[in-house]
């Protein structure tokens, strides 16, 4: 591993790359050669067990297992903690925040002893001067007490992140495109160091913040691949040919450098996905690499060339 990790820390500077995102394997972080980032996954106790939304269920942040889980996992990457080159932790992945009242109906479905249901029990209470029935609630409550959540989701791992790991940055959730809900954005913004979104798309001229939020924006996974060589799926972004993705790649991130909210963006994957598939069967020809290591050309002298003017392109200089 010592070998493979000093040549991909070599290939990065080569290719005119500056970090290392999340998921990166711990011992090549650990070499201390480029900058990296990983990821945090909170998993504690749900508000609705059988409402999996993408990977998993919507934690419940008034449980304790909730903060109990935050502080295992920032305690668990003690050296991360101490580690110059790291730069901070994702938390979580994709999660599909839904509707402006999908968090409220989630809580609704939830188990009768969750805290989250004391929660809203209680928030109903203060808000009319008296108990009021769950099926009492107007949509203008559930928009409200949908907010709330979120809210305590983000505040409690900010919280955390200031007490165990306050030199480090907290990188968001990683939403997955743009959440139909923009008020998750808004409060998240409150809490995080910059907002983390994996976006799947040509290109980030039409991204856009909700109207008021000015934040630090990094694109936490984007990827193309082609149907050409390599293995047979050409992943989320398709390109006939690998001149097309290369091509496309530049173009992506000349999107991301022209916009003035983008710090950065990270490509999935280093190497293509194997033929047979990965723990869930996604088999994308998405990597610098193939799967014997070879890198492909294009796209790497793509990186390179773009990489090694972003800055002049961004500042002019």
């Amino acid at each position: 591993m010592a070998v493979y990790g000093d040549l991909c820390h070599r290939r990065l500077r080569s290719w005119a790359m500056n970090t290392m995102a999340n998921a990166t394997e711990p011992s090549i972080c650990a070499m201390d050669r480029t900058p990296w980032c990983d990821r945090i996954e909170i998993v504690s106790k749900p508000m609705n067990p059988d409402a999996k939304v993408i990977w998993w269920s919507l934690p419940d942040p008034f449980d304790p297992s909730f903060r109990a889980e935050i502080v295992r996992q920032l305690e668990e990457r003690g050296d991360a903690l101490q580690d110059p080159w790291c730069l901070g932790f994702f938390v979580d992945n994709e999660h599909a925040w839904g509707s402006p009242t999908h968090v409220t109906e989630c809580a609704l479905a939830a188990p009768e002893d969750a805290a989250v249901k004391a929660a809203l029990r209680k928030w109903l209470k203060e808000r009319y001067g008296k108990a009021v029935a769950f099926d009492a609630m107007t949509e203008e409550d559930k928009l409200a007490f949908n907010d709330v959540v979120i809210e305590k989701y983000y505040s409690t791992i900010r919280e955390e992140f200031n007490r165990i790991a306050p030199g480090l940055l907290y990188l968001g959730c990683r939403f997955g495109g743009q959440p139909g809900n923009p008020h998750v954005i808004e409060i998240g913004a409150k809490y995080c160091d910059l907002l983390s979104f994996n976006i799947y798309k040509y290109n980030l001229d039409c991204f856009a913040l909700p109207e008021g939020i000015d934040k630090p924006v990094l694109i936490g996974e984007f990827h193309f691949g082609a149907f050409d060589r390599g293995p047979f799926h050409p992943g989320q972004v398709w390109t006939e040919s690998q001149e097309d993705r290369a091509a496309c790649y530049k173009d992506f991130v000349r999107s991301a450098v022209e916009h003035p909210n983008f710090v950065g963006v990270h490509w999935h994957q280093f190497s293509d996905q194997a033929t047979t598939g990965r723990f869930d069967g996604e088999d994308f020809q998405v990597g610098f690499t193939d799967v014997c290591d070879t890198p492909y050309k294009e796209t790497v002298e793509a990186a390179r060339e773009i990489g090694s003017r972003i800055y002049r392109m961004r500042y002019g200089k």
